[in-house]
């Protein structure tokens, strides 16, 4: 409803109401360990990078009970819509005896997480590139990383057959990785992730991104997915249609490579 948002930018500033609250919500955070906010603006209306702005030049800043120590970081984006169609018809639906609701739980979720997973790879591509010839040169771009972060290194389908095989002096697989935990016992990572080549590039690109992922690229998401019962004038009939609002932004551009 329009009507509350409108009611929400009015909220979110008046200060005199909206500070107090702010100050007891840093300080549960506070308590559970967390003392460092990345503040990523959204929209145009919240109002929040200007409080923070306020709060940092007050007392507050020095608060013996409240430890505010904040990387602003601002960014402006659009939201994107990306539909598809859902292989699936009317007739089917009608017609049909399987379960529908799992059907299409199940599509929906592949299908969203297949369109952001291209989206993502599109903005990991911007990541510094480090150029890398063999496996000791991955090991040093990635010793190279703040250790201190959490960094993942993400592979392409190709790069990681490649390194797979790639054996020491002795005959021994040199790249070792728990598929299902996603670590390697010899590369200095939090996570490994193998993805397919064209995420990071096409097919047969061997390419992959190493750093701080949740910090490089944010998925803003807007709103829930929504379906419609689209008229397809090929098969005479009604298809559905996926319809998914979100964007994928570059915030931190210190923390990663995209290696090559």
């Amino acid at each position: 409803n329009e009507v509350f948002w409108k009611l929400l930018d009015e909220i979110l500033h008046d200060k005199n109401f909206i500070k107090p609250l702010f100050k007891k919500y840093m300080a549960m955070l506070n308590t559970r360990g967390i003392t460092s906010v990345k503040e990523i603006g959204f929209d145009e209306f919240s109002g929040f990078q200007n409080i923070l702005s306020e709060l940092e030049s007050e007392e507050f800043r020095d608060s013996k009970s409240v430890e505010l120590r904040k990387k602003q970081i601002r960014t402006k984006f659009e939201h994107k819509t990306f539909s598809g169609r859902i292989a699936l018809s009317s007739e089917q639906v009608e017609d049909g005896e399987y379960n529908i609701s799992d059907f299409l739980s199940e599509k929906i979720t592949r299908l969203c997480r297949k369109t952001r997973n291209i989206e993502i790879g599109k903005i990991l591509k911007e990541a510094p590139e480090k150029n890398v010839s063999n496996f000791d040169e991955l090991k040093d771009t990635i010793n190279d990383l703040n250790p201190e972060r959490h960094n993942t290194l993400v592979l392409s389908q190709s790069l990681f057959k490649f390194l797979d095989k790639e054996k020491s002096s002795d005959g021994n697989y040199i790249l070792k990785i728990n598929k299902k935990e996603r670590y390697s016992e010899n590369l200095y990572v939090d996570d490994v992730i193998v993805v397919s080549d064209e995420v990071l590039g096409v097919k047969g690109d061997k390419v992959a991104f190493v750093g701080d992922l949740y910090n490089f690229a944010t998925l803003f998401e807007r709103n829930k997915n929504s379906l419609r019962w689209v008229s397809e004038s090929v098969i005479y009939g009604m298809s559905l249609m996926l319809y998914t609002r979100f964007v994928v932004k570059k915030i931190e551009t210190d923390c990663a490579f995209f290696i090559k």
